[in-house]
């Protein structure tokens, strides 16, 4: 997929092609015809949607640049439970009192979505496998 800047960057190309281009039709001199008219509207509006194009792209970017924080308060998981709160995409985690009961798990933090996957599909076998283990430390499941 490309790059928003690399869309900006072709874009802002294809403005400068399209303003001479523009430029060139409207110079003194040049013969006026009705095809030439009907040319010089063509490439105002394709001028027009370009600039449209940028100022979508322009928001996108300051859109990007905002941070993501996902905020998580009074979290309580109860005895034996099993409680994952993590951001695969790269977004922050803010997580106040936090409180676990006895026995219990909690993941949390950022992890890329393969790794949470692998830990979910390893974890979830080895409780299977071994229920009787309930009470193991996590570190001996993973």
């Amino acid at each position: 997929m490309p790059k928003l800047s690399d869309i900006t960057t072709k874009l802002e190309d294809h403005l400068q092609d399209i303003d001479s281009r523009l430029r060139n039709l409207a110079m003194p001199g040049a013969r006026s015809s009705d095809v030439q008219a009907s040319e010089q509207e063509k490439i105002k509006e394709e001028l027009d949607s370009i600039k449209q194009c940028l100022a979508i792209c322009a928001q996108a970017s300051t859109q990007a640049d905002k941070e993501c924080v996902n905020v998580f308060e009074d979290i309580f998981t109860a005895d034996d439970g099993h409680q994952v709160l993590v951001s695969t995409i790269g977004d922050l985690i803010s997580a106040r009192r936090v409180t676990a009961g006895v026995r219990s798990r909690q993941w949390l933090g950022q992890i890329s979505d393969k790794t949470l996957q692998q830990l979910l599909h390893s974890h979830g076998s080895v409780a299977a496998a071994r229920p009787e283990e309930s009470q193991a430390e996590p570190s001996d499941l993973f």
